[in-house]
This record gives structure tokens, sequence and C-alpha cells, in this order.
């Protein structure tokens, strides 16, 4: 920072969510869409079906679940309402420590609060 004066401040995004959950007793299934999901397009794809006789054993301590989101509240601090100096002076520091994510949404909120 050029302005010695500003101190630095804490980020934060949070999103709490109210969720009416119901249990499958069949957490196969769910296991199987699961790893399908996650190894789709894979050059060489796991499937449940290599884990053996090892698999009834450990799947059972997998409890399946789907929640439905009832109610949603999020939370976010992206900077301070800083000066545009000391903005443009944040951004060239998170562009140098390679912080993407968060200089994006630093941006992205600027903008919104801005109206742009």
């Amino acid at each position: 920072m050029r302005d010695r004066t500003q101190a630095p401040t804490w980020n934060y995004e949070s999103v709490q969510f109210d969720v009416e959950v119901d249990f499958d007793e069949d957490a196969g299934f769910a296991l199987e869409r699961l790893v399908a999901r996650m190894e789709h397009g894979r050059r060489d794809a796991w499937r449940v079906s290599e884990m053996g006789d090892r698999y009834p054993g450990l799947s059972r301590a997998v409890i399946a679940f789907r929640a439905r989101i009832i109610d949603t509240r999020a939370r976010f601090k992206l900077g301070q309402d800083e000066r545009a100096d000391v903005f443009d002076d944040i951004l060239a520091g998170l562009e140098r420590e390679r912080q993407h994510e968060l200089l994006s949404a630093m941006v992205r909120q600027a903008s919104r609060a801005s109206g742009d």
C-alpha cells in the first residue's frame, strides 16, 4: 500500500442455508451417481466395482441424503469503501500475490455497489 495510513482489513463471504433433509436408506445408488459424476471425463475413470470386497464394509459408513434448500442467507464484506487509489493498490497487491479469485470477487462487488 502506498498510503500507509490505510490499515489491512479482512474480507469474508459466508452463506448459511436452512434445509429440509431426506435420508436415503440405499446409499449404494447415491454412491454410484456420485462416483459417475466425479469420474466423468477422466482418462482412467475409477468405478465402484474396482473396490471388490472392500466396498460393502466401507459403504455402510456412508449416510446418503438429499437436502432441499428452504432459505438462504448470505453475508459478505469485500473491501471497506476505500478511495479509488487505495482500491487500486489493493487490487494490484492481490494480483502480485496471485489471489485471482478474491480480486475478481472484489471487482464484482465494487461494480454492483457502484451500479455498473
